[in-house]
């Protein structure tokens, strides 16, 4: 086992942490502390679970370079904590076909708006620089979108709005402290580096992230559910391949 690959989980976890303490401050008495223990909890095992495929636990059972099975892991890891926590309650995380949120137009046309430009970025700077197997793009078209959405825009922001209730009203949906903070953990999470010698390395140029994960997040609470979010998700990782 390669203890230094968890060094990235532990400084994701700090600062999810550190996010945390922001509302608790701010509210003191007015959390559910049970939610939040459950959130500091289900954020390290996630990352655990998926991590355990970076550093070669599970067995290399699909070919490619990427960590297809610390991606499925994670994934039945969190239907389980969904099962566990909101057991038939999955449209609430998001799981459910229907567009029917608070601003179900909104949403659509952002998830337009998304993806050209996700296309257009792809074709004006990054055309012809993606190449790889078969696997690869596979990859990408499902494992980051489905794993990271169901955990960034679905249980953890259930969780989080559960740990507390405070909204406010923008753009026609209702924005919380789950929505935000899930939404700058995306970010960071994309632009910092921390390798098995602790050097850390945070790309703060790289925008791209910040921008689709608030695109994603808004899609997500103006429509009620997690499908545009994947699709969009998958379509931006691998359009490169194709332009």
């Amino acid at each position: 086992m390669n203890f230094g690959v968890y060094n990235q989980v532990v400084v994701e976890w700090v600062i999810f942490i550190a996010f945390l303490l922001i509302p608790i401050i701010i509210y003191r008495n007015k959390v559910n502390w049970k939610w939040i223990g459950l959130a500091v909890g289900i954020f390290l095992l996630h990352k655990i679970i998926l991590f355990l495929g970076v550093d070669g636990t599970y067995p290399d059972l699909i070919p490619g370079r990427y960590n297809w099975e610390g991606k499925i892991a994670a994934i039945l890891f969190l239907f389980f904590c969904a099962y566990m926590l909101f057991p038939k309650k999955h449209e609430e995380w998001g799981l459910r076909l229907s567009q029917n949120g608070p601003a179900k137009k909104a949403g659509i046309i952002t998830a337009i708006f998304t993806a050209l430009i996700g296309t257009a970025l792809a074709w004006l700077y990054f055309s012809g620089t993606k190449s790889g197997t078969s696997s690869d793009w596979l990859y990408q078209l499902s494992m980051p979108s489905i794993e990271e959405e169901m955990f960034d825009r679905g249980i953890m922001l259930l969780i989080l709005d559960r740990a507390f209730n405070h909204k406010w009203t923008f753009a026609k949906v209702n924005w919380s402290w789950g929505a935000i903070i899930m939404t700058a953990m995306f970010y960071l999470t994309h632009v910092v580096h921390v390798d098995a010698d602790w050097n850390t390395v945070v790309v703060w140029g790289d925008f791209l992230p910040g921008l689709y994960g608030l695109l994603f997040m808004y899609i997500r609470l103006a429509t009620g559910s997690l499908l545009l979010p994947i699709l969009l998700h998958g379509w931006i990782n691998v359009v490169g391949y194709l332009i």
